[in-house]
């Protein structure tokens, strides 16, 4: 599979489950259920500290290295806010 086939059919899924299925990753419906948001968000984190461009088994085994952390109970922290209280979203 090239890097621009597997960039489709990435952009094509759309649940934390169907990245799981489309990687052959065995995993727990309720551990996703619950953690499906700091799953992708750990994914793409670790998607990031890897050289392009992407191969497959990057993608496999960054989404399998996000999802054993998590099993394991480690998350990515939440980055506080920047917002300073404008008015700009109050409209």
């Amino acid at each position: 599979m090239t890097e621009s086939d597997i960039e489709v059919r990435i952009s094509e899924l759309e649940h934390a489950e169907d990245f799981l299925r489309f990687f052959q990753i065995d995993f727990d419906p309720e551990l996703v259920r619950v953690k499906r948001i700091q799953l992708l968000r750990l994914f793409h984190h670790i998607l990031n500290s890897f050289s392009q461009p992407l191969q497959h088994q990057e993608y496999r085994k960054a989404l399998k290295i996000a999802y054993r952390q998590l099993e394991n109970g480690n998350e990515l922290a939440f980055k506080a806010s920047d917002c300073q209280g404008c008015s700009e979203c109050d409209d």
